[in-house]
């Protein structure tokens, strides 16, 4: 594949980029718009680095499975019978963000950092450790 044409969105940083790939949309759409989020109901005085996985499985939580609240390439792949290995040697939040429903077992995440499997309420129970 040839990607001449290809560019980051914007903002062009990281964990917002990983998104955008992940899902085929903007920031605006997939709800990762920096690589610092202030959201009040993770920490009401300051916000966070979406480079740390667990700081988004929190998010992930609070806002009941949904990460990111668009399908996902990963997503997409399952509800056909297929499976999406993403593989990323950034952050563990950047790895995450490639696959944000890996670890609920939807497709899988390599990265050199573990990323613990855990039920997601809002998609299979059976996960797997990477």
């Amino acid at each position: 594949m040839d990607f001449a044409n290809g560019h980051a969105v914007f903002p062009t940083v990281t964990r917002v980029n990983a998104a955008a790939l992940a899902t085929g949309t903007q920031p605006a759409t997939n709800g990762i718009p920096g690589n610092q989020m202030y959201v009040p109901a993770l920490d009401p005085a300051r916000a966070f680095s979406t480079d740390d996985h667990r700081a988004l499985l929190r998010l992930d939580q609070a806002t009941g499975g949904r990460l990111v609240p668009v399908a996902t390439l990963g997503e997409r792949l399952h509800a056909h019978g297929l499976r999406l290995a993403a593989v990323s040697s950034g952050s563990t939040g950047s790895a995450l963000l490639l696959n944000p429903r890996a670890p609920a077992g939807v497709g899988v995440l390599v990265t050199a950092a573990s990323i613990p499997a855990r039920p997601s309420p809002t998609r299979p129970t059976s996960a797997r450790r990477f």
